[in-house]
């Protein structure tokens, strides 16, 4: 059974405008793969997640193929790769252009409404988890939901479903914030539920966003595609193969903002130092030395809130 509390297109996943990214291109290795992810996470990443999310991502993207799911391809029929981010071999693979997201979703709701052995509930809100019956000394376990469908759900009242295994999969907190590319959807409940079930929570600091979007009152906010922005203006190979790792790396432009608008006013060192570390920490990243670049640009960061917090000057 799946169980949403809009309809079940609604969520994050018709949002997605980056690609998926596995190890497909001749002389890409699945080392490197990993190797940019890690350098990418500036020591958040748990290797072994990273290990398991790298090797078996090829054959769980040859499963959405299978059901259905079209990526972006050439006159040839090979798939268009391309690169994102901090990955330094095109192994990105899109679908409809920046629609990625929209096409796994159809894919997997179709895919979904035709299995019989599949119920769909819309509309319906599950309020928590139902603890499973454990012996002395065991962990903790779930036995099923309690759920309120809503006037427009397919079953009235509320109630419990029970099963073997319960996947949450309810979006993050986005809503919190003012304005923010999450869903409507977006709001916590599944945090407060888990939560309410003695789970433990661990980095709920991480919230999930789109870092460019344009703020014209719309709720979520509507998300711009850093890349394909990038190819309109500078043309798509120069931006792949030139400027992509260097215009997407967060701290490198985070760096340069904070550079100029805490430190250009001033006159003397501080200008010919800050603003040309940054630059310096951007280019490192870009010639492959991921980590010391970062390092060099989470430096800039540090000294520039300091700067702003005590009363630096803005432009």
């Amino acid at each position: 059974m799946v169980v949403t509390k809009d309809e079940v297109s609604a969520g994050s996943t018709h949002w997605a405008q980056g690609g998926i990214a596995w190890v497909q291109a001749e002389g890409d290795t699945v080392q490197q793969h990993i190797d940019d992810t890690l350098v990418a996470g500036a020591g958040l990443c748990i290797e072994d997640a990273v290990r398991v999310l790298v090797t078996e991502g090829p054959d769980e993207v040859a499963k959405l193929i299978n059901r259905g799911a079209e990526f972006d391809r050439d006159l040839a029929g090979r798939l268009e790769l391309t690169r994102e981010g901090g990955h330094m071999r095109n192994r990105i693979a899109h679908a409809g252009g920046d629609a990625t997201g929209a096409e796994i979703e159809r894919a997997l709701i179709a895919a979904v409404t035709a299995d019989r052995g599949i119920e769909i509930v819309e509309h319906a809100l599950v309020l928590d988890l139902i603890p499973a019956e454990v012996g002395p000394g065991d962990q903790p376990a779930v036995a099923g939901v309690t759920l309120h469908v809503l006037g427009e759900g397919t079953r009235g009242g509320v109630g419990a479903v029970h099963a073997r295994a319960v996947v949450l999969a309810t979006g993050g907190i986005g809503q919190i914030y003012a304005v923010t590319t999450n869903p409507t959807e977006s709001d916590g409940g599944g945090l407060g539920m888990v939560a309410r079930a003695g789970a433990v929570i661990a980095d709920p600091e991480f919230v999930q966003f789109h870092p460019t979007a344009i703020d014209i009152g719309l709720d979520p906010a509507q998300p711009i595609a850093e890349i394909r922005t990038m190819e309109d203006i500078l043309g798509e190979n120069f931006a792949r193969q030139r400027f992509s790792a260097w215009l997407l790396s967060a701290f490198s432009i985070v760096a340069l903002v904070l550079a100029v608008v805490a430190f250009l006013p001033l006159l003397g060192w501080a200008n010919w130092l800050i603003i040309p570390l940054a630059i310096i920490g951007a280019g490192v990243g870009v010639l492959g030395q991921g980590t010391a670049g970062r390092n060099l640009n989470l430096f800039v960061i540090v000294v520039g809130i300091v700067r702003l917090m005590l009363g630096g000057g803005i432009l």
